[in-house]
C-alpha cells in the first residue's frame, strides 16, 4: 500500500467505522474480562454501569493494530 492509498483509507468513513467498532468491542471485552495494562497512556472505556473510568485497557499501538486488521478483513470480504 502506498501513502496515497493509506490517506484515502484514513478518509473513508465506512472503513473507519469498521476499525472503530472493532477497537470498541475489544475494549469492552478487556473491561468485562478484567484485563488492563499498566502504562502512562492508552485507551479506556466506561464501566458496565456507564461510569467514568481511568483504567487503561490497552495502548494506542494495540488499538491501531485491531482497527487495521478489522479494515483488512472487511476489504478482503468485499
Amino acid at each position: 500500500m502506498n501513502p496515497k492509498e493509506l490517506r484515502e483509507l484514513a478518509d473513508n468513513d465506512d472503513l473507519l467505522e469498521v476499525g472503530r467498532q472493532a477497537i470498541e468491542d475489544e475494549l469492552i471485552e478487556f473491561r468485562d474480562s478484567g484485563f488492563f495494562q499498566i502504562r502512562a497512556n492508552g485507551l479506556v472505556c466506561r464501566t458496565v454501569d456507564a461510569q467514568e473510568s481511568s483504567i487503561i485497557r490497552f495502548g494506542p499501538e494495540y488499538a491501531l493494530s485491531i482497527g487495521l486488521k478489522a479494515i483488512a478483513n472487511k476489504l478482503e470480504s468485499q
